[in-house]
């Protein structure tokens, strides 16, 4: 497998903590992925629970302890940019879907941090932007209705 098939993979198992549903997942991902790929959107997996582990201060390989999701993540789709700049500085998609879903939006304003506060409050949709390195960001998106989570770069907007 390639480092990043094995790098999902391993982040699924955290996620399921079930090897056997991690492989139905992963060939089941990996039939979508490659659909996917050809409309230019990548597909992650997506657990209903949350339980799987985050960073709470910097993205970084290495996940920290759990903490609570405070709204649904839906459908789980990344952009191959999004994608290909977190894997060149190590961090995990997983490690910012959950620092989202969690109410750590990363680098925001004032201003941007009480407009998710208002939209969890009244069901808008919810903005986070992560600086990776000098210049290089990655934006996570849920939309109003919490169907869709996507990781995408601000170009790709």
């Amino acid at each position: 497998m390639t480092p990043s098939i094995v790098s999902l993979r391993q982040s699924l198992e955290r996620l399921f903590q079930h090897p056997p549903v991690v492989q139905l997942v992963m060939e089941l991902g990996l039939i979508v992925s490659q659909r996917a790929l050809q409309a230019n959107v990548l597909h992650l997996a997506s657990s209903p629970s949350g339980a799987s582990s985050m960073s709470q201060t910097t993205p970084s390989a290495s996940p920290q302890p759990a903490t609570a999701r405070l709204f649904p993540l839906g459908h789980i789709v990344a952009t191959p940019p999004a994608l290909s700049v977190l894997q060149q500085h190590g961090i995990q998609p997983l490690t910012l879907l959950h620092r989202h879903g969690s109410g750590d939006w990363g680098d925001l304003d004032p201003e941007d941090v009480q407009a998710n506060v208002e939209a969890l409050e009244q069901g808008w949709r919810l903005f986070s932007s992560y600086r990776i390195a000098d210049g290089v960001k990655v934006w996570i998106i849920t939309e109003a209705d919490r169907s869709v989570t996507t990781l995408l770069m601000p170009d790709d907007y």
